[in-house]
């Protein structure tokens, strides 16, 4: 039985078949998954042969500017158990906040089953609290008729 790929096809090679020869086309199983303060948190198809860390991340419309921790982004990858046995996961972070970042990005390569996280700003999650505390308060003063002032 003969197997190859798609991507041999679209490369230029040549695939000869013969006569009762069965040819399968499966769907793209080519997915990287981006989590986080990003725009549109989601599983993207890997259209292209190659796809890079700031390719992946404008795939989802970016990171969310108020939400996203620039020094945070991360990739997590499943090391290969078939070719290397001893290495199971591992992680990459990239600190966006320093523009030498954007060539990093550019020139890291995303893999198939890849997870890019990009982690939320930690003064993002006071705002949040602050902001619940005051609508909780805010909520309760009107309730009782009596006023409430916030200072944060």
């Amino acid at each position: 039985m003969l197997r190859k790929q798609f991507s041999e096809l679209l490369a230029g090679g040549d695939i000869g078949i013969q006569k009762d020869d069965e040819i399968v086309v499966r769907p793209n199983s080519r997915v990287f998954t981006v989590l986080g303060a990003v725009k549109a948190a989601t599983n993207v198809p890997m259209r292209t042969q190659s796809v890079n860390l700031l390719e992946a991340m404008g795939a989802v419309g970016g990171l969310v500017d108020q939400a996203a921790d620039t020094t945070g982004v991360y990739v997590f990858r499943m090391g290969d158990l078939q070719s290397n046995p001893g290495v199971r996961a591992r992680v990459f972070r990239l600190d966006l906040s320093k523009p030498v970042s954007v060539f990093v990005a550019q020139q890291f390569e995303i893999h198939s089953q890849d997870v890019v996280y990009v982690a939320t700003s930690p003064l993002y999650e006071y705002d949040k609290v602050l902001t619940s505390v005051y609508g909780t308060f805010a909520t309760i003063g009107v309730i009782r008729g009596a006023p409430v002032a916030v200072t944060y």
